[in-house]
C-alpha cells in the first residue's frame, strides 16, 4: 500500500513493512510490466477510495474508486507510466482503466527537450490562450467536483464518464501512458535498439526533465502541460 497509515509513527525505531510512511502524491513506471500482471489477474488499475486529491470530493468517488486491499487499486494522486516504444518488457496501462476509453486517446509523448532553441515545449500559456487551445482541440474545461451519492443514484451514468472521472483521478492529464520518442531506423537495427531500451530510461533527458516538470508544477489539471493532456482521436483542430 502506497497511503501512510494514521497510527505510523515516523520517528519508530522499526519501520513498517507493508506502508511507507509517507504519502505518496505521484508514481512514475518506466518500463513496467505492471499492465501485464493486471492482466494476467483480470484486474483493473483504480483509484483509491478516501484519496483526497486536490480539486476532488474524496467522499463522492462512489463507483468510480476502489477500496484498500482491492489489486490495482493505488492511493496516488498521479501515476504516469512512461514507455520505450522499442522496450519489449513495458506495458501500456490505459486500457487497465477502462479497454474503450483508452482506444479513443491519441498517443501522448513525453516533450523533447530538443524542440528548438526558441521554444520551450514546458511554457505555461496565458489564460486567454490557454482557454482558446483548449476549445480547439475540443478538451473539457476542470472538473469542478465529482458527482454526489444521491446523483449517482438518480443519474444513469455511462460507462465513458466513470472511465474519465477514473482517468482523472488516476492523473491529471486524464491518461496514464506517455512514450518516449527513442530510435528509429533500418529493421536490422531495430533488433539492436530492442537491447538497449529497458536500461535507457534515466540516461533520457526528455525522461528526467519529465519528473522535474511533473513533481514541481501546480496541482490539478491547471497545471498540467497542453502537449501531455488527453486528446480524442476525434477532435480536429479548427
Amino acid at each position: 500500500h502506497l497511503k501512510r497509515p494514521t497510527n505510523v509513527n515516523p520517528s519508530q525505531s522499526a519501520a513498517p513493512l507493508r506502508h511507507f510512511i509517507f504519502d505518496t502524491k505521484s508514481l512514475f513506471l518506466c518500463g513496467s510490466p505492471a499492465g501485464f500482471f493486471l492482466l494476467l489477474k483480470r484486474a483493473s488499475l483504480l483509484p483509491r477510495s478516501g484519496q483526497h486529491k486536490p480539486g476532488t470530493d474524496a467522499s463522492d468517488h462512489r463507483g468510480v474508486a476502489g477500496e484498500q486491499h482491492t489489486y490495482g487499486c493505488l492511493a496516488v494522486d498521479n501515476v504516469y507510466n512512461i514507455i520505450n516504444p522499442y522496450d519489449p518488457v513495458a506495458y501500456r496501462l490505459n486500457a487497465t482503466v477502462d479497454v474503450n476509453y483508452a482506444t479513443t486517446l491519441r498517443t501522448a509523448h513525453v516533450p523533447s527537450v530538443n524542440a528548438g532553441w526558441f521554444s520551450n515545449p514546458f511554457g505555461r500559456l496565458g489564460a486567454g490562450s490557454l482557454a482558446a487551445a483548449e476549445g480547439a482541440v475540443g478538451i473539457k474545461p476542470a472538473l469542478g467536483r465529482l458527482p454526489s451519492n444521491v446523483e449517482m443514484e438518480t443519474h444513469n451514468f455511462t460507462r465513458e464518464e466513470i472511465a474519465e472521472e477514473r482517468a482523472y483521478l488516476l492523473n491529471d492529464n486524464d491518461q496514464i501512458d506517455f512514450f518516449l520518442r527513442y530510435g528509429g531506423g533500418p529493421l536490422e537495427i531495430q533488433y539492436l535498439t530492442m537491447l538497449g531500451a529497458h536500461s535507457s530510461y534515466w540516461i533520457s533527458k526528455d525522461f528526467v526533465r519529465l519528473i522535474v516538470v511533473e513533481t514541481g508544477r501546480a496541482e490539478g489539471r491547471q497545471g498540467t502541460l497542453m502537449s501531455m493532456r488527453a486528446v480524442n482521436k476525434k477532435a480536429q483542430i479548427s
